[in-house]
């Protein structure tokens, strides 16, 4: 082993004496067996470039045939010998090692050495898959999350199964791969179940081999440690406690590596910059869906393509346009949901489509065989979602899906409270489910309104302990929105239209819903025929004059309804002398 022209190199402490074959530190010699020290002189001669596993043993070995595990004992041997608060020795993830230290060489011919830390031009490497469909959308939350990385050294993205966290994760690393000479690097913990093996799925993602002595935190670390890395961390929300260990411990011992993660829920960690990834806008209900109009919006484009994709043929036009947004519309707008229903549009067509999408829990699947299975089916999602919960979550949201249209923090004190839980339980159970992504929160910080999206309250009234606590949440949810009613502006004729539809405008589909239950075979008449007379104004103030008569009637009409009830009803009803249409009040647009 040789460098041409050099008979010394030193750097930091060291001194490596070529010639002589020995190293010395500080306090003088460092022993070094022969195969280390030639592995060193490997490196040295290379100086920044990159060596690999095969080229080191041939260089090294020569022709004798050795294992890969005589080459980690030698590297070991040198990285021991050099000290471990000296990372001269880095590990580059899939390609080799690398000497990264400062060298200053005592050579005969100065001009034969290049100079210190020279990079290599090339040496980026990433296992990240290509990218096979377009990122529709997302440029806001892509720009904001890229522009992160200037001064964060963790981020991420939190929202709902479904919205498209991974696919932008993706897009982010490769908008980023020119800034980390040392690579991107996916480490997908979908698959991983056990939090104790978090840190072996990462170190295989990064082609890791866990070396004999040494804990394989320690080799993570040696891989990392001087390397300008990009590691993407992408499904943690089952791992949450592991990853966020796993995460606080790399970033503390590695100062330039940078960690990107995807969530249903944030790490919780000092540092950590949380992105939070909704579902796509839609069109206003009141918004006229034209084919230029409806494209403009990210979840119609995406059902546009993915649909095309199907069936080259398909295309957004005037006549098609308002099924399409419809249908994204009853989907929340989730990505998962509308490239599935995109998939289905050129079999079934879109009016079908339309029609069965009440059922989208079934209806959504796709048979493509490189999707996780949790992504195949829109059941499949949301079930992985439900089951990460600890069950005083579930059982909080299981008694959430009983309101229509979202609601309020009392809403949901009063109606979900119960056996085992207190109203504080139902604040502390609310906040968990936010910040996992499935329940959302309006923008409306002073009034603020949750709501779940559709798809995981028909999930949650799927189930079969939701079947049996049904009866007593609609009651308890009816008995609430009547009060509610009571309180806002009075009932009958004398009662300020205007000021009930204000304070119930918001509650528009939790009303309806209490009333169609409580009016229904299996309500309480009783209950109905207040919550109708209760309502008679709002449902004058926001101009739906023809709904406000339909829920007097059947109210009237309810079998076991009170003789000084009824009467008041007819009374309500024989006051509305406007002819039966929709015409608006000034105060209908606050329904929307």
């Amino acid at each position: 082993m040789s460098l041409p022209g050099v008979q010394d190199v030193a750097f930091g402490s060291f001194r490596l004496s070529i010639p002589q074959r020995t190293l010395s530190g500080r306090d003088g010699p460092v022993p070094l067996p022969s195969r280390a020290f030639d592995v060193l002189v490997t490196l040295i001669e290379s100086r920044a470039a990159v060596v690999s596993k095969r080229d080191l043993i041939e260089r090294v070995w020569g022709d004798i045939s050795v294992e890969e595990n005589n080459l980690h004992v030698q590297i070991s041997h040198v990285r021991r010998a050099l000290g471990s608060e000296n990372r001269y020795i880095v590990t580059i993830p899939g390609r080799g090692y690398r000497f990264v230290g400062e060298l200053n060489p005592v050579s005969t011919d100065p001009r034969s050495f290049s100079p210190a830390g020279a990079r290599e031009p090339g040496l980026r490497r990433s296992n990240l898959p290509a990218q096979m469909t377009a990122l529709i959308g997302r440029e806001q939350d892509l720009a904001a999350a890229t522009a992160l990385f200037g001064s964060a050294r963790l981020v991420t993205l939190v929202g709902p199964g479904g919205v498209g966290k991974s696919k932008l994760a993706l897009a982010i690393a490769r908008a980023l791969s020119n800034r980390f000479e040392a690579g991107c690097w996916l480490a997908d913990l979908g698959p991983t179940s056990d939090g104790a093996q978090a840190l072996a799925a990462v170190a295989a993602s990064l082609e890791l081999d866990e070396r004999p002595g040494q804990a394989l935190l320690e080799s993570l670390t040696d891989a990392v440690y001087d390397g300008h890395v990009l590691l993407v961390l992408d499904n943690c929300e089952h791992l949450l406690e592991a990853v966020a260990d796993l995460a606080a411990g790399l970033l503390q011992r590695c100062p330039r590596l940078r960690i990107l993660c995807t969530s249903q829920a944030p790490l919780a960690l000092d540092g950590e910059h949380v992105r939070r990834i909704a579902p796509f806008d839609l069109p206003q209900p009141s918004e006229a869906a034209t084919a230029e109009s409806a494209s403009a919006y990210d979840a119609v484009r995406l059902f546009a393509e993915r649909a095309a994709a199907v069936d080259g043929r398909f295309e957004i036009t005037d006549a098609t346009a308002a099924s399409v947004v419809e249908i994204c519309r009853r989907l929340d707008g989730i990505p998962l949901a509308i490239e599935l229903a995109a998939a289905r549009a050129p079999l079934l067509g879109l009016e079908p489509l339309l029609a069965r999408i009440a059922d989208s829990l079934g209806l959504l699947s796709d048979d493509r065989r490189d999707l996780p299975d949790r992504h195949r089916t829109l059941r499949a999602a949301i079930a992985w979602s439900y089951g990460l919960l600890p069950d005083p979550q579930r059982q909080i949201l299981r008694r959430l899906s009983v309101f229509a249209g979202g609601f309020t923090l009392a809403a949901a004190q009063e109606v979900a409270v119960g056996v085992g839980f207190a109203p504080w339980e139902v604040v502390h159970g609310l906040g968990a489910l936010v910040q996992r992504s499935l329940v959302t929160t309006g923008p409306d910080l002073i009034r603020p309104r949750h709501r779940m999206l559709q798809a995981m309250r028909d999930f949650a009234q799927e189930q079969p302990e939701f079947v049996a606590e049904r009866p007593e949440l609609a009651r308890r949810h009816a008995e609430y929105f009547l009060r509610l009613a009571e309180s806002a502006g009075g009932e009958g004729d004398d009662a300020d239209s205007d000021e009930t539809a204000a304070a119930l405008a918001p509650e528009i589909d939790n009303l309806r819903a209490a009333l169609a239950w409580a009016l229904s075979p299996d309500g309480d008449a009783a209950l109905g025929a207040a919550l109708a007379a209760a309502t008679a104004p709002f449902w004058s103030g926001v101009g739906l004059l023809t709904e406000r008569r339909t829920w007097l009637s059947q109210a009237v009409e309810a079998p076991g309804v009170e003789p000084p009830v009824r009467s008041r009803l007819k009374r309500l009803l024989d006051s509305d002398r406007a002819p039966l249409s929709d015409e608006p009040s000034p105060a209908a647009e606050l329904r929307h």
